[in-house]
């Protein structure tokens, strides 16, 4: 089996449909609403006034809730739809969020810059996640808080599965 790069991985993601982008809404998926949120909300505590990047951002969806709070963000993707799209609804509703077009992996970050860096089911879908990883942490400030969510490999179901049955299986594992 071929190896996929990070520019395969964003072409795949730059031709996802635009239901799909959309379905986020303005609090993420079921399982982001609902299970990842309030936990990264938890950890993340107080955010008013904190510099925050949201890595790996998608359609922006965390990047509007952490603005709403407070929270100065700034937001990194790659995929030009899902860009697009955050885009979009910062010129609609002006939070002063700034999002940048980058690859994680690729990009220069801006070191010493974030109080939090969140990267909300993200490095498992970037095939050079060590570099990604690395240049979150250096944009990091000093005692900084990086924050990331993943899907474990044993679980393939999605959310609306788990909202129906109730459960998560584990199959083959």
């Amino acid at each position: 089996m071929a190896e996929i790069s990070n520019a395969d991985a964003i072409n795949a993601f730059s031709h996802a449909p635009t239901t799909l982008i959309e379905s986020f809404g303005d609090e993420g998926d079921f399982t982001r609403k609902y299970l990842l949120n309030p936990v990264l909300f938890s950890l993340l505590g107080e955010v008013t006034d904190k510099t925050i990047l949201d890595a790996g951002c998608g359609q922006g969806y965390l990047c509007r809730l952490l603005a709403r709070k407070g929270a100065k963000v700034t937001g990194i993707e790659p995929a030009e739809p899902w860009y697009m799209y955050a885009l979009q609804k910062e010129q609609t509703e002006q939070l002063g969020i700034t999002y940048w077009q980058e690859d994680l992996s690729t990009w220069s970050p801006l070191l010493n810059t974030f109080d939090y860096v969140v990267a909300n089911m993200v490095f498992m879908d970037i095939p050079d996640y060590l570099s990604a990883l690395r240049n979150c942490i250096a944009s990091l400030k000093s005692h900084g808080g990086l924050i990331f969510s993943l899907l474990h490999p044993c679980f393939e179901e999605s959310g609306s599965e788990w909202k129906k049955k109730g459960e998560v299986s584990v199959r083959d594992y």
